[in-house]
């Protein structure tokens, strides 16, 4: 996009949301780089915690 001299340009950055990505920098608004990968990592966690609470009442519970 060519801008003349002396006009601004509204750019907006956005960092990624995953270490060692790219960021994203352009005309408003921007993307977050990285969201999915984060959505997975939080998914995943939730499921393992879920999972060891489950485990945890179950052992609890068959105990004599």
């Amino acid at each position: 996009m060519p801008v003349q001299p002396g006009a601004q340009l509204h750019l907006e950055y956005r960092a990624p949301m995953v270490a060692f990505m790219g960021g994203a920098l352009g005309a408003p608004p921007q993307k977050w780089p990285g969201i999915a990968a984060m959505y997975v990592v939080f998914g995943l966690t939730f499921v393992l915690l879920a999972l060891i609470v489950i485990l945890a009442v179950v052992a609890a519970a068959s105990a004599p």
